[in-house]
This record gives structure tokens, sequence and C-alpha cells, in this order.
């Protein structure tokens, strides 16, 4: 049986991207494709209005929404996507309110997920 596909999104807005959001997103990748988690797609997306928090990642299917994901600690995001390793340091900035906006968004469909580039 196969796994079901885990959408991943990375912020690509403008301050995101400032912050190192496109480093982000292609660690991600890496990392995904050297542990073979062909099941875990990343994909950009345009803002979750939480730009002073970025670069963010929101896993909607883990109702998980991580801040200030650097290049860096991606192992810890892939980590947490494979065992469910502890994430708690990526989430200690979040905003409750906006938090759940985010899911609130994403459960209406209402995410931009056109091009960003």
């Amino acid at each position: 049986m196969k796994e079901p596909t885990v959408e991943v999104f990375v912020c690509m807005n403008v301050d995101c991207k400032s912050r190192g959001a496109q480093a982000t997103l292609s660690r991600l990748q890496q990392q995904l494709g050297e542990r073979e988690m062909s099941q875990v797609e990343p994909q950009p997306i345009i803002c979750f209005a939480a730009c002073n928090l970025g670069p963010n990642i929101v896993i909607p299917s883990r109702r998980c929404w991580l801040t200030g994901v650097t290049a860096e600690r991606v192992p810890e995001v892939v980590d947490y996507l494979q065992h469910g390793a502890d994430v708690a340091s990526l989430k200690e900035k979040n905003d409750p309110v906006l938090e759940q906006m985010i899911f609130e968004m994403i459960d209406a469909g209402l995410l931009d997920k056109g091009d960003s580039d």
C-alpha cells in the first residue's frame, strides 16, 4: 500500500526569501531525496502572513507550523517528518491566533499555490 502524500509548504514571499527561504526549500528537497522520502512533497507557497517569523514551513496533515526554519535546521524538519522527532524550538514563537488562522485558510482551500518565483 502506497504511503499518503505529505504536503510541506515553504513560504516564498519577499520577507521569507530575504531570510533564506529558497535555501531552506532547496535543502529540504535535497534531504528528502537523500532519505528517499518521495511521499513528502515540498511546495513553495506565497505567504502565511507570518513574515516576521520566517522562513515559515507548514505541514497541513500534521497541523504543524514551523517558524525560523533556516537551511541549517532542515534536518530537524526531515527528522520530524520521518520519525516524529520533537521540533518544539521551531514552534516556540508561534502566535496561537495566527496559527489557527493559517489552518483555517488551509482547510477552506484559500492558499495561493500559484507560481511564486
